[in-house]
């Protein structure tokens, strides 16, 4: 089974480059949305993904113009990536249990924007993603997948920033594959993932796609041309608080 997946972001422009750049990833993408010229546009277009751009501020009315996009493209599910606009009705309805995000914290930890720096910030021994079914409320729908990270007591920040960008990366290419080859289901016992194996202490359920499993970042990252924002020490450039 295969499925026609849009990826949405207003950042991204790293995150969306390094999953872009696995040719099995790329190949399931129809295309790539945003309500802003941004990174992650940039990075489809050198990847020559069809790119988007739905200017509207409210998310409402973005909301619905994404719906009719969505629906004359024939989309079977729209992926968020780096991306920091809350979606409303009709879209959630319409694209019910078929709407997912990537959010790098182990919900409910760390809801909401900037969930990163907020691990960052506090010394909680766990960090870690979440894969999760995006519905009307902020990062609390059904859970697909979740991986943590040990952070050590003496561990550099902008390693551990490193660390949890890697997994958040592989997160999205595990859930992309799980889409395109039918497996997930969500049900009102929550989600399942067929074939799925609880056999790794660190991922659950366990990565299984060929590319995920095999992500391996350089580090120190910001030492390639294009990533010196992400250095440590500088923080991201925070993107204006969206109209409700």
């Amino acid at each position: 089974m295969t499925a026609r997946i849009l990826l949405l972001t207003t950042t991204g422009g790293a995150f969306l480059n390094e999953a872009l750049s696995q040719p099995g990833f790329r190949g399931r993408i129809a295309g790539v949305l945003s309500d802003r010229a941004c990174g992650g546009l940039a990075a489809a277009a050198r990847h020559r993904l069809p790119t988007r751009i739905i200017p509207e501020r409210d998310n409402a009315a973005f909301s619905a113009a994404l719906l009719a996009h969505a629906e004359a493209e024939s989309a079977d599910y729209l992926v968020t990536a780096s991306f920091r606009r809350l979606l409303r009705a009709p879209l959630t309805g319409a694209y019910r249990d078929r709407l997912f995000n990537v959010h790098p914290s182990i919900l409910p930890a760390f809801e909401g924007l900037n969930p990163i720096d907020q691990q960052l910030a506090v010394e909680t021994r766990l960090v870690g993603s979440t894969v999760h079914v995006v519905d009307d409320s902020v990062d609390g729908g059904p859970i697909v997948q979740q991986s943590a990270l040990v952070r050590a007591y003496d561990e550099d920040l902008g390693h551990l920033r490193h660390r949890l960008f890697e997994l958040s990366v592989k997160g999205l290419l595990q859930l992309v594959a799980w889409l395109w080859e039918g497996r997930l289901t969500v049900t009102r016992a929550g989600v399942r993932i067929a074939g799925a194996r609880f056999d790794d202490p660190s991922h659950a359920p366990a990565f299984d796609d060929p590319e995920a499993r095999a992500l391996a970042l350089p580090w120190p990252w910001w030492e390639r041309p294009g990533y010196e924002h992400l250095a440590p020490g500088r923080a991201p450039a925070r993107q204006p608080a969206a109209a409700q």
